[in-house]
């Protein structure tokens, strides 16, 4: 028996071993240039016309403002709300688990697509409502005494929807996402050192449409679903009754984008379809309270908000990064 839990130990070992050398290098892997020279940008510049060019780069650029808000919504921040340390085990192998229900809110600019007679976006505030989930997978080993959870595992999944406001140029009436992922812990907090882990992730949001696909009421839109690569590294340390965590997120979106404009007012509408790839980089800080095993936590964050290449210089467009939210969770 000895000998057969040894085998499998070790195995378990290797294995963890081979998923923190995977995250860390999905983690230190060169970000992909923030040049926006994809199928979509490529579509927009081999248009002849350039009010063509102008007009449909506005329309693929709103894409590339709205759709990272959408994400903040969703999924910003801390994967598992209040901690950064992997959650452990029970007893012997028995796994812990924790449910969380979160609120999230995030401003988006809106671009001037829907009636090209303005120049001028508007703001709507963009509310969130995710589940999360997490399992213990693996308890990681304590090389000395205050020391523990290195390469401890984690296993994550989220589901969220977002209440599009229609009154404001969203078509569909709502977004759903759903993420999966694993937290790799480098430490797990005790009484002298804080929770350490790394996270990735892979997720999807739903095909969205802002403006009318159909071309009756708007003079521009955009509809496509969008997938998250997310790379988390966060610590946590409780300082008195409130536990604090910080953390760095570096996310890779990717949409399949359907894009439709006017190259003059009242002409017929075109179309061009194509990937467009975005990049954005997230802090974000929680203040935790822990009552036995329930957690309540607030959050406040901040997510790079370039304007996207392209936009015409007549048009206004000022996009926010700031997100937040509250959440409880139970700890089994």
């Amino acid at each position: 028996m000895a000998r057969t839990r040894s085998r499998w130990c070790d195995g378990g070992r290797a294995r963890v071993s081979g998923l923190a050398a995977a995250m860390v290098a999905l983690c230190l892997a060169p970000a992909p240039a923030r040049s926006q020279d994809d199928d979509a940008d490529a579509a927009c510049r081999a248009l002849f016309s350039p009010s063509a060019v102008s007009e449909c780069r506005l329309a693929v650029g709103a894409a590339r403002v709205i759709q990272p808000r959408l994400a903040a919504a969703l999924f910003a921040g801390n994967a598992v709300p209040g901690t950064a340390s992997t959650l452990g085990m029970r007893l012997g192998t028995l796994p812990r688990m924790t449910l969380v229900v979160q609120v999230n809110a995030a401003p988006s600019e809106l671009p001037p697509i829907l009636d090209r007679s303005d120049a001028r976006g508007e703001r709507a505030l963009l509310w969130g409502f995710t589940a999360d989930a997490a399992v213990g997978l693996l308890a990681g080993f304590s090389p000395m005494p205050t020391v523990g959870g290195v390469l401890s595992l984690d296993l994550i999944g989220r589901a969220g929807y977002v209440p599009l406001p229609g009154k404001e140029g969203f078509h569909d009436g709502g977004a759903w996402g759903w993420s999966l992922g694993a937290r790799l812990g480098a430490l797990r907090e005790s009484f002298t050192l804080p929770g350490i882990a790394l996270t990735g992730s892979y997720g999807r949001i739903a095909r969205t449409a802002f403006g009318d696909p159909s071309a009756a009421t708007t003079d521009a839109f955009f509809e496509g679903a969008m997938s998250d690569l997310r790379v988390d590294l966060a610590a946590t340390k409780r300082l008195g009754l409130v536990g604090v965590t910080g953390g760095v997120v570096y996310d890779r979106y990717a949409s399949d984008l359907t894009a439709g404009f006017r190259e003059s007012f009242g002409g017929p509408q075109l179309r061009v379809d194509g990937t467009a790839v975005h990049t954005r980089w997230s802090g974000y800080v929680n203040a935790a309270w822990t009552l036995l095993i329930f957690h309540a936590s607030a959050e406040a964050g901040w997510q790079e908000a370039p304007v996207p290449s392209g936009i015409p210089s007549t048009v206004e467009v000022d996009p926010v990064g700031w997100f937040g939210g509250i959440s409880f969770r139970i700890s089994i």
